[in-house]
């Protein structure tokens, strides 16, 4: 366990790291002759239950923190994914038949489980209250009707200042080639090279820090990826999180050469030379 002070603001954290980030960390701010303390596990904030509004007034409240720091898990932030799910289980089990509301949650799951296994959801689906096919399909159209800038506008509306930073992750996946007819369109062919069939798709994800929220910005089809046209494509992203009120301040991708390239080419970009950063102010404390 290590820690640092600055500005009246003690900061403790674990040695153990995930990737470049502390495993736990736990911020105590003095304010008005008072202690606050925020607790966090790896992004995600945590809450002790033990210590009441966050505020410590005696040396065991402290060593309660850190001891709550130190053994939070993903299990422990599990269970509250799930304790929310059956919860609102329950409440579906109690709304009429066809007057069932369904959370945002509920649908980011129920698509992504359908998207893997349409038997698996026709299945589990007999058990709990689950919207139909029909349902989600209705909902597809509508989200593919809005415009990107609409859509993320909608999303960030609804966060406060802090929840509005982001991180941009990019990764390139291997598909088979091949050409599709669906809905009066043909898909497969690549974006980069039009008269080729694409072999890679280029998978751009925002991820909003401190919430649940992550969106798949673009799949872009690709035949070679090259750093040009990568660069191209998360300026793109990163113009249009700006429009939209969001924050993005930092990129993650594997070490791939292409990867290495383009993170150099925004390094030697006119906008960063000049002072501009991917944010415009500092994060708020």
């Amino acid at each position: 366990m290590n820690y640092s002070i600055k500005n009246n603001i003690l900061d403790i954290y674990s040695e153990e790291r995930v990737g470049s980030v502390f495993k736990w960390s736990i911020m105590i701010k003095l304010e008005l002759q008072h202690l606050y303390f925020k607790i966090f596990y790896q992004f995600k904030r945590l809450f002790c239950p033990s210590v009441a509004q966050n505020h410590i007034r005696k040396w065991e409240e402290l060593d309660e923190v850190i001891r709550y720091a130190k053994f939070a898990d993903e299990d422990s932030v599990l269970s509250k994914v799930k304790f929310n799910f059956l919860s609102h289980q329950i409440d579906l089990s109690n709304s009429p038949r066809n007057g069932k509301v369904y959370s945002v949650n509920d649908i980011v799951w129920d698509l992504e489980l359908i998207a893997k296994s349409r038997s698996a959801y026709m299945f589990i689906r007999k058990s709990l209250f689950l919207p139909s096919v029909r349902t989600l399909q209705t909902i597809m159209s509508k989200v593919g009707n809005l415009d990107s800038r609409t859509y993320f506008r909608s999303i960030v509306s609804h966060l406060d200042e802090r929840s509005r930073y982001c991180i941009v992750i990019f990764d390139e996946i291997y598909v088979k080639p091949s050409l599709l007819y669906s809905g009066g369109q043909l898909y497969g062919k690549a974006h980069d090279e039009p008269s080729e069939l694409a072999n890679t798709v280029l998978c751009i994800i925002v991820k909003f820090l401190f919430t649940n929220i992550k969106v798949i910005s673009s799949l872009i089809p690709i035949y070679r990826l090259k750093s040009d046209f990568q660069t191209t494509c998360l300026k793109e992203t990163l113009n249009l999180l700006h429009l939209s009120g969001a924050l993005p301040f930092l990129f993650v991708c594997d070490n791939y050469r292409v990867n290495q390239q383009t993170l150099l080419k925004f390094q030697e970009s006119e906008n960063l030379s000049k002072g501009k950063k991917l944010i415009s102010q500092a994060w708020p404390c």
